[in-house]
């Protein structure tokens, strides 16, 4: 219940003595609890995010609200990849880490409110995105860059390329 609790559109979920809200507002993209524990084998961690960090200059009040919003939510998933690098990216020893980000990209058709926008027009325009850019990450799976650390990171281009990301 709590994940719909998304403030100022949803009220907040009280159990008990708690109240709850929406988990992303804090932590979208929790890879800390993941790797909690030392891994014992070889992993292949794929970060899907569905706001971008990188955008346009806003020009309007609409672009300005989905810009805002993919800052909020995209800052998120950068501070937790550095996270994870300062918790992992140190050592030497163990099994290899590839983490790759794969971000939405398709913001042009996307309204300022977009986090709130269920339309059968979105879905199927980011069903289609998500199938596009998961077809583009097999193929950059399947060739993949030569390792750098024990941990690395890559974010996947727009054009489906794997690029080192050095946070």
């Amino acid at each position: 219940m709590a994940s719909t609790a998304f403030p100022v559109a949803f009220r907040p979920v009280t159990i008990g003595d708690r109240t709850f809200f929406d988990p992303g507002i804090v932590a979208n993209l929790p890879l800390l609890p993941l790797f909690s524990k030392e891994p014992q084998e070889e992993v292949l961690c794929i970060c899907l995010d569905l706001f971008p960090q990188r955008g346009q200059v806003p020009t309007s009040l609409d672009e300005t609200v989905r810009r805002a919003t993919d800052v909020l939510f995209g800052s998120q998933s950068r501070r937790a990849l550095r996270e994870l690098k300062t918790l992992l990216g140190g050592a030497r020893d163990g099994p290899s880490i590839t983490v790759i980000h794969v971000a939405y990209g398709i913001q042009s058709e996307e309204v300022g409110l977009k986090t709130f926008d269920f339309s059968r027009r979105s879905h199927d325009m980011r069903w289609e995105a998500g199938r596009q850019a998961a077809l583009r990450l097999l193929d950059a799976i399947e060739n993949p860059p030569v390792r750098r650390q024990r941990l690395d990171i890559w974010r996947q281009t727009p054009e489906g390329l794997l690029q080192y990301w050095d946070l």
